[in-house]
C-alpha cells in the first residue's frame, strides 16, 4: 500500500487541486492513501526544514508530496503527473471547485490559529465536556437538554432534538414459573412506560394481602393474636383484646344478644329488661 503525504500553506491555491484529485485516487484505487498536512505561512519554513532533514529531501516545494517510505514525488504539478503515469489517472478541476476549496482550508487554518492563541471557545468547552459525558450512562439524555440553530428554507429556527419519544430496548429480569429470574430484551417507548411509584406500591401491598388471606396461620401468629384469652385477662364473652375486629363481629352475630353492636333487637331486650327490674322494685316497696 502506497501512502502519500501532502504538505502546504493553507493559501496555496495547488493544494486544492492536490486534494481533489487525493480523494479521487483512494475511492478509485484501494491501494492508495493521501494524507494532508496544512499550515500556516507562520509554520511553513519550520515544518518544511523539518521534513526535509528527516528524510534528507534537497528539494524545498510548496506544496511538497513525498511518500512515508521516503520518496520525494515534487510539487502539486509533479504529483499530478506522478499519479497519470503511474495509476492512469486524470481528473479535471474547475477554477471554481480550486477557488472553494482554497476559501475553505483558509477558514479552516485561520480558525486552528486562533484557538491555538486564545484556546477553545465556550462552545468548543461545552461540546468537549458533552462528548465525556455521553459515554456515561448515567447521562444519556443530557444532550436532550440543549438546542441548536437549524436552518430550514432560509429561517432559523432553535431547535432541541430528543431520544425520549423514540423506542428504546432495555434489559428486564421477569420471573418464570419454577421462580427463577430470566433476563429479557424488551422493546419499549419511554414516555409509554413511566413507573406510577404510588399505584405499584399499592398493587404489591394487594398482592401481598391476598398471599397472607390465603395461607394458614403459624401456632405462633395465633398465639399472638389470642393471647389475652389464653391467659385469661379477657371475658371470653366479651371478645375484645388482640382479636382482629372482624373476629368479634362473628362471634357477636353467632351469641345473639350478648354484644348490643352485633343484635339489631339488642338494644330493645335491654330496655324491657330495666322496666322488668324497675317494676319489681316498686312492688316490693308497695308490700312493704
Amino acid at each position: 500500500m502506497s501512502t502519500y503525504v501532502v504538505a502546504s500553506k493553507a493559501n496555496q491555491s495547488y493544494l486544492a487541486e492536490c486534494q481533489i484529485l487525493g480523494e479521487y485516487i483512494e475511492k478509485s484505487t484501494p491501494d492508495v492513501s493521501v494524507k494532508f498536512v496544512i499550515k500556516d505561512a507562520s509554520e511553513w519554513n519550520e515544518f518544511v526544514d523539518s521534513v526535509c532533514r528527516s528524510y534528507g529531501f534537497e528539494k524545498k516545494s510548496c506544496p511538497i508530496v513525498y511518500t512515508l517510505e521516503g520518496t520525494l514525488i515534487g510539487d502539486g504539478r509533479e504529483f499530478v503527473e506522478h499519479i497519470r503515469d503511474k495509476y492512469g489517472k486524470t481528473l479535471q478541476v474547475t477554477k471554481e471547485q480550486q477557488k472553494n476549496r482554497t476559501k475553505l482550508n483558509i477558514d479552516e487554518n485561520e480558525e486552528r490559529m486562533r484557538k491555538k492563541k486564545e484556546g477553545d471557545s465556550m462552545g468548543d468547552k461545552i461540546l468537549k465536556v458533552l462528548e465525556k459525558s455521553k459515554k456515561k450512562k448515567v447521562s444519556n439524555l443530557i444532550v436532550d437538554s440543549f438546542y441548536e440553530e437549524v436552518f430550514e428554507k432560509g429561517v432559523p429556527f432553535q431547535v432541541r432534538r430528543t431520544d425520549l419519544l423514540r423506542d428504546m430496548r432495555v434489559k428486564r429480569k421477569v420471573e418464570k414459573e419454577d421462580g427463577e429470574e430470566q433476563e429479557v430484551l424488551l422493546n419499549i417507548n419511554k414516555t409509554m412506560n413511566s413507573p406510577d411509584d404510588q399505584l405499584e406500591r399499592h398493587q404489591q401491598m394487594k398482592k401481598q394481602q391476598e398471599i397472607e388471606a390465603n395461607r394458614d396461620k403459624t401456632f405462633d401468629e395465633f398465639e399472638k393474636t389470642y393471647l389475652d384469652h389464653i391467659k385469661g385477662k379477657v371475658d371470653p364473652s366479651t371478645r375484645t383484646g388482640n382479636r382482629p375486629e372482624s373476629a368479634n363481629m362473628e362471634d357477636g352475630s353467632r351469641a345473639g344478644g350478648k354484644t348490643g353492636m352485633s343484635n339489631p333487637n339488642a338494644l330493645d331486650d335491654d330496655d324491657d329488661k330495666k322496666k322488668t327490674i324497675a317494676s319489681k322494685r316498686n312492688d316490693t316497696l308497695e308490700s312493704q
